[in-house]
């Protein structure tokens, strides 16, 4: 039974010397490597129209840069911060009243909002 929009499975093809053409075709203009069967049949070479273009890989590698040192920001201030805790630089405070202990110093006066 065929429908009204022609599409119909591979083994059910009327055209079916044509579809062996068109696969035919692909087969010469995509070269492929099967020669290991446990993972997917590799492309070898692509047509040219469909290779990608010089700029978008130089895109490509500039956002992969660009996240790598985004990461490594995030890294090293971490990184920064634990050092300056270890070395009691930073200290974590968990209360109002540790707080009134950062202004004990002279010329540091207490904020309006902690009192």
């Amino acid at each position: 039974m065929m429908h009204a929009d022609t599409t119909t499975l591979p083994q059910h093809d009327p055209e079916r010397r044509m579809r062996q053409q068109l696969l035919e075709k692909a087969r010469n203009l995509y070269e492929s490597d099967n020669s290991n069967e446990e993972i997917p049949v590799k492309v070898l070479q692509f047509p040219p129209e469909e290779e990608f273009s010089a700029g978008f890989i130089v895109r490509i590698g500039l956002k992969a840069v660009l996240l790598f040192f985004a990461r490594m920001q995030v890294w090293l201030g971490t990184l920064i911060r634990w050092v300056f805790q270890q070395l009691g630089f930073i200290k974590k405070i968990h209360s109002v009243d540790q707080v009134e202990t950062i202004y004990k110093e002279p010329g540091y006066p207490v904020p309006k909002y902690v009192l």
